[in-house]
């Protein structure tokens, strides 16, 4: 009895380690088996891993019974979102999954005389959507990451310490390597387009740098008092062209004797003095800018958190500022909901509350951003211009909606609520990744009719991250009501 008993306990520990998971990794493009995908399946602090077969197929043997996370990565693919596998007793598991494949751009960039321009800077640009690198010595490049599919322009810079053009022979005017987009152009709306999908591949391609006329920028840089300021180093900038530095003589004078056509700007630093101003240079020489040079200055603010009566309060979120330059500011707030901005100058800048939604993710109870009040004043944006000291109420709400559905085509790709008010595009937008089961879900959503967009592409669109986006792409898509305290479900297609 004692034996029979044994040899049972023995069966059924021999049954619970005998779980299989066979799988096979295809490409999503292709269909066809992918070899050489790493996959890896854990469970607790127990991890397994293999590699494909030629055929894509995979296998994992003596598996527990429970639930297993299932991961996969290649240098060649997009990473996607794991799968979660329930492993059951005296069963083998099926799985099947899709990788998105990168996409190729490969090529050169020449000089006028089709010499190599070594280091050039690379970008790549599409609607809502850019990436970019650099060449190396000999001007090769290549682009192989995921990029969402659609056309593309190419454009090259050169780099800050690459020789200027000789002048025009005949009038000695002065020339200056510009933004060229490919195969030889610098106007955007000309270049040629290059159509990007998952997998495909465009080689050979040659960019041939071209020498433009350049204009001069002249101006003084001026103390708080209005005094002349010398000796500040002043700054040019425009995106990928090379930047330009000057200093400022006795007088304050400053020039820069060789700009091309562009939006450029214009910053100017002396101990904890700034100043920042933008300009265009559009065909002719710029006279008599002004740069005036401003102390910091501390701006002082508040959270209000709006809760349903009765209920608790959560934890305030942090404050998240972004600068028209590009700098990031973040307050932590106080239990009373007061917080502090130091070192600010006057200019241009924004409330970021998609970094509270991924950045506190887990940390805090589901809350919206609802209103902002600068100075008293209830702003239409999240942006905002302040030339000094002044005050800024953030109210939040916990009331918020619920989005989720499945996505038919979405692998790796993103989930998009983009409002359809434009006012409320900078900073009101949210997005998700779609989970590996095709579905996605978007909680704790500002009420209000949005857009509705599934990305195919792996990735976040960086200029959809700015709030640019593609209007005739929102008009193509699904429309959304949020409402207070309600889970609306729509199913999407990815595009």
């Amino acid at each position: 009895m004692v034996m029979a008993k044994l040899f049972y306990a023995f069966a059924l520990l021999a049954s619970a380690a005998a779980q299989t998971v066979e799988g096979i990794a295809l490409n999503s493009a292709t269909g066809i088996g992918i070899p050489g995908i790493r996959v890896e399946i854990a469970h607790g602090k127990t991890v397994n891993a293999t590699t494909t077969d030629p055929q894509g197929r995979f296998q994992f043997e003596d598996l527990q019974e429970g639930a297993w996370i299932l991961r996969y990565s290649s240098a060649d693919y997009a990473r996607r979102a794991a799968d979660l596998l329930q492993v059951t007793a005296g069963m083998s598991t099926k799985v099947e999954v899709r990788l998105t494949p990168f996409s190729r751009i490969a090529g050169r960039v020449v000089d006028g005389k089709g010499a190599p321009v070594p280091n050039a800077r690379i970008q790549l640009q599409a609607q809502g959507s850019d990436a970019g690198g650099f060449a190396d010595e000999e001007g090769k490049f290549e682009v192989h990451r995921p990029l969402p599919p659609g056309d593309y322009t190419l454009s090259a810079t050169p780099s800050s310490g690459f020789q200027p053009p000789d002048p025009e022979p005949d009038s000695g005017r002065i020339l200056a390597w510009g933004r060229t987009y490919y195969p030889g152009t610098p106007i955007r709306q000309a270049a040629s387009k290059i159509h990007v999908a998952p997998g495909v591949e465009a080689l050979n391609l040659e960019v041939k740098l071209l020498a433009v006329p350049a204009y001069a920028v002249r101006g003084v840089c001026l103390n708080p008092d209005g005094s002349p300021a010398p000796k500040v180093r002043v700054t040019l900038r425009e995106g990928p062209l090379p930047r330009q530095t000057a200093e400022t003589n006795t007088d304050g004078s400053f020039e820069f004797p060789a700009v091309v056509d562009a939006e450029w700007t214009l910053s100017a630093q002396l101990d904890a003095l700034q100043a920042t101003e933008q300009i265009v240079i559009a065909g002719r020489d710029m006279e008599g800018v002004k740069l005036h040079l401003n102390p910091p200055f501390t701006l002082s603010g508040k959270v209000l958190m709006e809760v349903p009566q009765g209920m608790p309060a959560p934890k305030l979120p942090p404050v998240y500022f972004r600068s028209q330059r590009g700098a990031n500011f973040t307050a932590r707030t106080q239990p009373d909901g007061s917080f502090t901005l130091d070192k600010l100058y006057p200019g241009s800048y924004s409330i970021d509350p998609l970094r509270a939604y991924s950045m506190e993710a887990g940390s805090l109870e589901p809350h919206y951003l609802d209103s902002i009040r600068v100075g008293g004043v209830e702003a239409t944006t999240s942006e905002m211009e302040l030339s000094g000291p002044t005050s800024l109420l953030l109210v939040y709400k916990t009331n918020g909606g619920a989005v989720r559905g499945t996505v038919d085509g979405c692998h790796a790709g993103t989930v998009w609520l983009v409002p359809q008010d434009p006012a409320m595009r900078s900073g009101f937008f949210r997005f998700a990744d779609c989970l590996g089961n095709g579905h996605y879900e978007l909680a704790a959503v500002r009420p209000g009719d949005y857009y509705a967009v599934a990305n195919a592409g792996s990735g976040v669109p960086r200029p959809w991250l700015s709030g640019d986006f593609d209007q005739t792409l929102l008009n193509q898509s699904t429309k959304v009501t949020v409402r207070p305290g309600e889970t609306t479900s729509t199913d999407l297609r990815a595009r």
